[in-house]
């Protein structure tokens, strides 16, 4: 396993990105994770029921920003990343119930 720097140990910007690059490889491996629960809470879904409801948009960012205060990232950048991904995952279902219909019956 590669060790991890931190970004003080960096001496150069190349390698602050080497870091960033070890990062965004771990991060898309984590995405590619969690669209696998995002897929199978689309199957067990009816095609009336595509989305989120906006309780759980709003318990999704909420916990998304304490835990990127808490983490010290800026909250903002998180709920960014939380709109996006929840955009997204809206997508997808939409996408899929047009492809396959409804996977219930």
């Amino acid at each position: 396993m590669t060790t991890i720097r931190l970004p003080a140990d960096c001496a150069t910007i190349d390698e602050l990105r080497k870091e960033i690059d070890r990062l965004d490889e771990q991060l898309i491996d984590l995405l590619a994770k969690r669209w696998t629960y995002v897929d199978q809470v689309w199957r067990r879904k009816l095609n009336t029921e595509i989305g989120y409801p906006q309780g759980r948009i709003d318990a999704m960012l909420e916990k998304a920003c304490s835990r990127a205060d808490a983490a010290g990232l800026p909250p903002w950048v998180a709920e960014g990343i939380w709109r996006e991904i929840i955009r997204l995952g809206i997508e997808f279902e939409k996408q899929q119930s047009e492809q396959h219909g409804d996977v219930n019956n």
